[in-house]
């Protein structure tokens, strides 16, 4: 499909990064299991939170399908409505939750932050959470969304949306982030063949900015430096 470009992200982005995040992108000093970023869920007793996507329970086999497919459509998603969500930050990524005998939950966490977002929706129910025109965000994802899985043939039921925070997810798997048409990955590895890159490439994008993080609490005293004011 061509050659992705991996970037490391330039201190300007890190810093816009940092200062939209509710707490802020943690940058380590050295890689610890390659990761190099903090994604900062919880500082002290305040906790991030966001709008968990809740399938229908599956069995494990199929929750681990569900990943890829997830994170597959979540990219078609962000290539459709990146031009149409000013400079706001999204990042939906999939969770999995162990649920016992009723099985596995494999859906989506919606993390969004608006901004110069058009905001059409009166009184939305996402604004005092997320911020002026969260609704609206959402909502832009939410449709490209539901038309992109119903025309790719899976066609993926969901029973509700919830304000969950990042603790009742279950775990987190660190996907991508949209922001400001750049495509920014979590993860860690990085492989030729991995059909997420595959369709980046196919739809014309050529450059990834890799931030390896995983999830992460705070002191209130290293709220500055998460934020990227120290």
């Amino acid at each position: 499909m061509g050659q992705i470009e991996i970037l490391e992200p330039t201190d300007s982005l890190l810093k816009e990064i940092q200062s939209i995040l509710p707490f802020g992108f943690f940058p380590f000093n050295e890689s610890f299991n390659g990761y190099k970023f903090g994604f900062v869920i919880k500082c002290d007793s305040d906790e991030m939170r966001c709008l968990k996507q809740q399938p229908v329970e599956v069995e494990e086999k199929v929750a681990h399908k569900l990943i890829l497919f997830h994170q597959l459509l979540t990219l078609e998603t962000y290539i459709q409505i990146k031009d149409k969500i000013g400079d706001s930050l999204y990042y939906a990524t999939p969770y999995l939750k162990n649920k016992g005998d009723i099985g596995y939950e494999s859906g989506i966490a919606h993390f969004l932050y608006p901004q110069n977002m058009a905001h059409v929706i009166a009184n939305g129910a996402y604004e005092s959470i997320f911020g002026e025109g969260a609704t609206d965000l959402f909502m832009t994802f939410a449709k490209t969304y539901r038309e992109i899985n119903k025309a790719s043939g899976l066609n993926l039921q969901y029973l509700g949306l919830d304000i969950r925070t990042r603790a009742q997810l279950g775990s987190m798997i660190s996907g991508f982030m949209i922001y400001k048409g750049n495509f920014i990955y979590n993860g860690t590895q990085i492989q030729d063949g991995d059909p997420r890159f595959e369709l980046l490439a196919n739809r014309g994008v050529f450059k990834v900015i890799h931030t390896p993080s995983t999830p992460m609490e705070i002191r209130q005293d290293q709220l500055a430096f998460a934020k990227g004011k120290e």
